[in-house]
């Protein structure tokens, strides 16, 4: 169960507003790993969880305070109204993993996540902090042994934007060992997508990076043909498809299912306080032979069977 608290803690953190949808991410992810540690207990598996983009270990609320203090890391604040984040969780989740690895690339949330071994002491062997860009790493751990070896694992990517690139996905995927919980900006991307089709190269290469392929413009676009008087061939015009966060959500999903076993096809879509979509919390199972009900499971935390 998530905790709240009041407490001093290291100014490491750029501080956020705890949204509804924060705290919804967190009981779904934390409902999942429960769920998964109790199905496998008894199997001779080592099972790991991996956090990509794992922040310092709390989420925290906003607060006003001089600006240069955001970036001093020798500052410490008395904060109000914080709650464990997703690294917090996992280590409080029973029965527990035997590996538990928090990726980060800014070096004083790393020297937060290291205070997680002082913290929970039990499992201070078990805990490894990588600091370093989430994307390479996770590649680099998600290599094609992990069957062989008798390991399985669930991982949260929850990146602060588009960081995730498509080769990171595949990668994961092709572990066959690996269930995928990934918060996907979809607000981000929406706003990437101009009404006329129109992208910048550079927007245009990083959705080609986030979704693998440039068949995204396919699905987002609508094309029309216009004839004017001075031109032999009608001109081609593009634009947004009327629901585009639909559109949006049916590809990204689609693009899960041809590397992961198995998909829930009913990700959840989180809004903000005005009630804008701002990410799609999404689940993909890796091991064949489990993710029929490793979907199952994640589709009714979802809340949408």
């Amino acid at each position: 169960m998530l905790t709240k608290f009041s407490a001093v803690i290291p100014m490491s953190h750029k501080f956020g507003n705890i949204d509804s949808w924060t705290r919804d991410k967190l009981e779904k992810v934390e409902a999942y790993l429960a769920a998964y540690l109790t199905a496998l207990k008894n199997q001779k598996f080592t099972l790991e969880y991996i956090d990509a983009f794992a922040g310092n270990g709390f989420v925290t609320r906003k607060i006003d305070m001089p600006a240069q203090t955001l970036f001093d890391t020798d500052e410490t604040v008395i904060l109000r109204d914080f709650i464990d984040g997703s690294a917090r969780v996992a280590l409080q989740t029973t029965p527990p993993f035997a590996r538990y690895t928090f990726i980060e690339k800014h070096r004083a949330r790393c020297r937060d996540l290291e205070r997680l071994k002082v913290d929970f002491p039990n499992l201070a062997t078990s805990i490894e902090v990588i600091c370093g860009e989430a994307n390479s790493h996770v590649q680099d751990l998600c290599r094609p042994d992990w069957i062989r070896a008798q390991r399985r694992g669930v991982m949260f990517l929850d990146p602060y934007g588009t960081q995730v690139t498509w080769e990171t996905i595949r990668a994961i995927a092709n572990t066959r060992a690996i269930d995928l919980w990934i918060l996907f900006p979809l607000g981000t991307v929406n706003r990437l997508l101009n009404r006329n089709g129109q992208i910048r190269p550079g927007r245009k290469r990083r959705l080609d990076t986030l979704f693998g392929e440039a068949k995204w413009f396919d699905e987002i676009y609508q094309a029309t043909e216009h004839n004017t008087l001075f031109r032999d061939s009608p001109s081609i015009a593009f634009s947004k498809t009327s629901d585009p966060f639909g559109a949006i959500t049916r590809y990204f999903v689609r693009r899960l299912q041809t590397v992961f076993a198995n998909v829930a096809e009913k990700p959840l879509i989180m809004r903000n306080s005005a009630n804008s979509p701002m990410f799609l919390l999404c689940f993909a199972a890796g091991n064949p032979k489990g993710a029929p009900i490793a979907v199952k499971i994640a589709q009714h935390i979802l809340g949408k069977e």
